[in-house]
């Protein structure tokens, strides 16, 4: 029973360290998707006012 849970509190610090890194990734991503997204906003709005 002893070895059971420890190898089940070894997943489970497994699966948080994936999903710790899941999320690292993804904050990435919604950083790089924010500064795409407000730098073509800003060529819109350069665009529209140069027209």
């Amino acid at each position: 029973l002893d070895a059971m849970v420890s190898n089940m509190e070894q997943d489970a610090d497994s699966l948080n360290t994936k999903l710790k890194s899941t999320l690292e990734k993804l904050r990435a991503q919604r950083g790089a998707l924010a500064n795409a997204t407000s730098a073509s906003t800003e060529d819109a709005d350069k665009n529209a006012s140069e027209n």
